[in-house]
């Protein structure tokens, strides 16, 4: 019996704090939330880096140079690593 009554009582706290419609703007309110909670967060793929390029084989100037235009990082490093003249632009000009 005990039980019942405090069931009740919870029952009516829940039913007196859901909001009101007492205008349109409260209905508006309740859908905006309510799609809200429908819409789910999508998480954004993780783009995996491609592992850089080994590069073995000795870079001539051309390559260098077309690595250099598309920021190709390990074939430019492998130039210079070869004792290439970072500055062989201003020698071919």
């Amino acid at each position: 019996m005990m039980t019942m009554k405090v069931e009740e009582l919870l029952k009516k706290k829940k039913l007196e704090q859901r909001s009101k419609l007492e205008n349109l703007e409260d209905l508006e309110k309740i859908i905006q939330l309510k799609k809200q909670k429908k819409c789910k967060k999508v998480k954004a793929p993780v783009v995996k880096e491609p592992e850089p390029e080994v590069i073995t084989a000795p870079v001539d100037v051309p390559t260098f140079f077309r690595a250099a235009l598309e920021n190709k990082l390990p074939v430019i490093e492998k130039y210079l690593s070869d004792k290439g003249d970072p500055n062989v632009c201003d020698k071919v000009s």
